[in-house]
Order: structure tokens, then sequence, then C-alpha cells
């Protein structure tokens, strides 16, 4: 799931996990959700997922969590819902639909071996330069 310029990864169970992990050669198939796209509450938590990690944090620009708040309003406001999410080693690139409650699905083989990181290669505002899940996808 992408959401307010962060990352969330579940498995096939629907537990979060720290990153995808799969053997070289296997067929990965992504369902990918723009948070935008949840309904109210779930997208709240989201919003305060990224307000909790980032807030006073100088590695993310050291913004407090209102301006961070209305960072993200903004971002809504001026239509900045959706993420490109890539995986460049393996040419994935899919943009999200925030207003589907169903996912983009995208299907890749994993076949090189090493860990790559998960970016979101769309502008989606203030925290888009912040939006990689380092390490997200681990083939060995």
């Amino acid at each position: 799931m992408a959401y307010h310029w962060g990352f969330a990864v579940y498995d096939e169970k629907g537990n979060e996990v720290p990153q995808i992990e799969v053997a070289p050669g296997t067929q990965v198939t992504l369902e990918i959700l723009a948070g935008a796209s949840l309904d109210h509450d779930a997208h709240h938590e989201m919003m305060e997922r990224t307000i909790e990690a980032w807030a006073d944090n100088t590695e993310y620009g050291g913004k407090p969590a209102m301006e961070l708040h209305e960072l993200m309003e903004e971002a809504e406001a001026a239509g900045l819902n959706d993420h490109l999410v890539t995986i460049a080693a393996f040419g994935v690139s899919v943009l999200t639909d925030h207003e589907s409650s169903e996912p983009v699905r995208v299907t890749f083989v994993a076949d090189q071996t090493g860990t790559f990181d998960i970016r979101c290669m769309g502008l989606c505002g203030w925290g888009h330069q912040f939006m990689v899940l380092e390490g997200g996808l681990v083939v060995g």
C-alpha cells in the first residue's frame, strides 16, 4: 500500500511485514493500493502513521506534526493522491488509483538476486522525495 509518503507491505494473509521476500525465479504478483482509496478511518490511520514517523525528524525535514498534517491535506486538495510505485530493477512501474478500492496488479519474475528499493516516482506532494521503502524487496 502506498500512502502519504510511505509504504505498508502485507503478506498473502493480510499481515503487515517489513519487506517482500521471494526466492530467485519466483513469479511475483503485487497488488498495489493507494491509501487515499481506503475508508475514512483507515486513511486517517495512515496519515497518523506518517505524522508519528516524521514529526520533528530531521531526516525528513524536521517538520512539526501540525505542519505535516497541513501538507498532507494540501497534497490531497491539489489532487496528489496517487503514487507511481516502482521497482526499477524489474521494470515495475504502477500508477495507483485512489478512486478505486480495487488494487492495481502487476506481475513480474524476480530474476535477479539482491535487495531492491520500492519507490514512488510520481509527484505526490511535499514528502515525495522521502517515499522510499529501502530493501522493500529481497530476492535470495
